[in-house]
């Protein structure tokens, strides 16, 4: 608690940030864009090194709305004492659910290592802990439009709380589904009222999928203990985090996740038994669910356990009276999935197997589980139809699943042919640009985001580091650079130090290709504002290049000095202009598109087109006014910019690794 009362750490900025932003009146279409995000994070002063949405939830960072007022460590403390007291009332909860004394209760708190985590990070698994005890608490009772209402706000909250609404369908209670499903719909509507539609659907279409199949972060990293990320580790290879997998053979991971996941899932929706209510059953029903859905989880960190605090209260209830050293047992495992010590370093083929201790105990615990579950049923001779139909179901689901994850390969691992080798400490890294004939990048590190040149032996500038600002833009004429410093403020800064100088006030800078104007937006009345200058004229004062009402997203000079940007349309997605100062906008007919670049000669225009939840790239001669596709993958490819030889492409890629987790790729796209 003193630690985590001094520091902000982690997870509780995301939320917090996110809840003040549409506090605020900003626009959030691009909240889960993790540059975007910093740069409000910088813009208010808040003490997080890094600031990322993904995965979480928009609904979820409603519940920060009443403290987003205050300043962050105070709204911390203030989480930090509900949480306190929620905790309390859990073990009130879990005390009338399990009949267990509270002293017995709140020694399995105390050896919780989740819940310190919780405390530390700011998170929610204590709160979304007290919906499903509540929950259960309620349905034990009869109560299910109350226990249906709080799966939804759960589910509303973490996702994966959804599999009950495959509980209350199995129990055949209607009403309990009923509310459940009414209950998700009015979240839905208020946080679409809150946030805008635009976002949720970034959500549905870009997050959520990648989520599921465990890619929303890093795959590879087995500090995750998820089967996803064992099999990612085994299977799948990735240059840069994954470059010795035990066999390369990425059809594995797609056959054997849902597969396992559905296999683990199945007996704890098969052993409910719709006739049989007593409390003691229906505890176990929950815990078993409950448990379930976080051995399949796909990205499980360590205080998502705070919830096995459910399953061992009800276990010990049930196990103590006659098996007291099977109780102990279970304690046992129960401590060591909390346990933060296991040796999960990242390591390469068969070792991996050895370092990921804690799915194994979670899968442990789930058998212990539906053992103790069974073993309370009178089970009949035969299989009942019913079963048969779940399972049914589960198979066309599985089946579904598998040949989905076989197509989505096809192409998605062409880029590593193209990819610039990057340092192991650089997640993510995007803007490239060649600059004095060495490839840079945007790049995120752990110390933030800063300029890094994709070069042998180069390394991270330390000086900016030091100085506690952000480089969250970079452009280029191939000899000259302009970046994007960000700290309470955005400032454009010259690499030229005869050049003019700074900026002040300006986000996301575009150079032309022979270095005379500089583009770069700036922020206006909730939107974004495309300006022009000069750079060999510094007397002639900024032009403002778009109109107020246009909501611009990025720029790229032609030959001519006009413009073609990408921003927001009447319909809210994403549309390219053609600009001209003075002149009305054009509208390009090219769909939703976005990251327009011009080759210097003026011919081609590169963009990234958005088509089936993904961004490939995308060419169109300006000629002839023809397109052709270049990419074809179900990831996405954005940030493009041209070589010098108007032949060669730069852009950032999440193809083989994670959601906009890019690398650099180097293409030549014209013969």
């Amino acid at each position: 608690m003193p630690r985590a009362w001094k520091t902000l750490d982690t997870d509780f900025p995301n939320y917090y940030l996110t809840s003040r932003l549409a506090h605020e009146g900003v626009d959030m279409s691009r909240a889960y864009e993790w540059r975007w995000l910093q740069r409000q994070k910088d813009h208010r002063a808040i003490d997080q090194r890094v600031v990322g949405l993904v995965p979480i939830t928009p609904f979820s960072t409603l519940f920060l709305w009443p403290l987003d007022g205050l300043q962050p460590l105070a709204a911390k403390h203030i989480w930090l004492l509900l949480q306190m007291f929620g905790l309390v009332a859990i073990a009130g909860v879990l005390r009338a659910i399990t009949g267990q004394p509270l002293r017995r209760i709140a020694m399995l708190i105390v050896i919780c290592f989740p819940i310190y985590r919780n405390f530390l990070y700011g998170q929610f698994y204590i709160l979304l802990l007290g919906m499903i005890v509540g929950g259960c608490w309620a349905y034990q009772r009869g109560h299910s439009k109350l226990a249906g209402t709080l799966v939804a706000l759960a589910t509303a909250t973490k996702v994966f709380p959804v599999i009950f609404v495959l509980y209350f369908i199995r129990k055949r209670d209607w009403q309990a589904l009923c509310a459940a499903m009414l209950t998700g719909a009015a979240a839905a509507l208020i946080s679409v009222h809150v946030f805008g539609w635009q976002m949720h659907l970034v959500y549905l279409r870009e997050v959520l999928p990648w989520t599921l199949r465990g890619e929303a972060l890093p795959p590879y990293m087995l500090a995750g203990s998820s089967i996803s990320t064992l099999l990612h580790r085994l299977f799948i290879y990735e240059p840069q985090w994954n470059a010795h997998p035990w066999c390369p053979a990425p059809a594995m991971v797609a056959i054997l996740q849902p597969l396992l996941q559905a296999v683990i899932l199945a007996p704890a929706l098969l052993l409910v038994r719709r006739g049989v209510r007593s409390r003691l059953q229906i505890a176990m029903e929950w815990s078993a669910v409950l448990t379930a859905s976080l051995a399949i989880s796909t990205v499980p960190a360590s205080y998502n356990f705070a919830l096995l605090l459910l399953p061992i209260a009800v276990l010990c209830s049930y196990l103590l009276p006659h098996r007291r050293l099977a109780a102990l047992g279970v304690v046992l495992l129960y401590v060591g999935i909390g346990y933060p010590g296991w040796n999960a370093a990242n390591v390469d083929g068969l070792r991996a197997l050895l370092h990921v201790p804690r799915l194994y105990l979670v899968l442990a615990f789930t058998l212990v589980l539906y053992r103790a579950l069974g073993l309370r049923l009178r089970w009949r001779r035969g299989v009942a139809r019913e079963d048969l139909i779940w399972c049914g179901a589960l198979a066309l689901v599985v089946s579904s699943s598998i040949v989905s994850g076989l197509l989505r390969q096809d192409g998605l691992y062409d880029d590593y042919a193209y990819r610039i080798p990057a340092d192991a400490g650089v997640f993510l890294a995007g803007s490239p640009v060649e600059w004095k004939g060495v490839v840079s990048s945007v790049s995120l590190v752990a110390e933030g985001y800063h300029i890094w040149p994709h070069a042998p032996g180069s390394a991270l500038d330390e000086g900016n580091a030091r100085l506690g600002f952000d480089d969250l833009a970079l452009t280029s004429d191939g000899t000259t650079a302009w970046t994007e410093e960000v700290s309470t403020r955005s400032r454009l800064v010259s690499s030229d130090v005869g050049g003019p100088g700074s900026i002040e006030e300006a986000e996301s800078p575009v150079l032309a290709a022979d270095g005379r104007h500089l583009a770069y937006l700036r922020e206006e009345g909730g939107g974004y504002r495309l300006f022009t200058r000069a750079l060999m004229s510094p007397e002639l004062a900024e032009v403002a290049t778009t109109p107020k009402e246009m909501d611009v997203d990025g720029a790229t000079f032609l030959p001519d000095g006009s413009l073609i940007v990408s921003a927001f349309a009447k319909e809210r997605s994403y549309q390219l202009f053609h600009v001209r100062i003075g002149a009305e906008p054009q509208q390009l007919k090219l769909g939703k598109a976005r990251y327009p670049a011009v080759s210097p000669d003026g011919h081609w225009l590169a963009y990234s087109h958005f088509e089936a939840g993904v961004w490939n790239l995308w060419l169109m001669d300006r000629g002839t006014g023809s397109t052709r596709r270049i990419t074809h993958a179900a990831c996405n490819q954005t940030d493009a910019s041209w070589e010098r030889d108007s032949k060669t492409l730069l852009y950032a890629s999440d193809c083989g690794r994670s959601l906009w987790f890019t690398a650099i790729c180097r293409r030549r796209v014209i013969p």
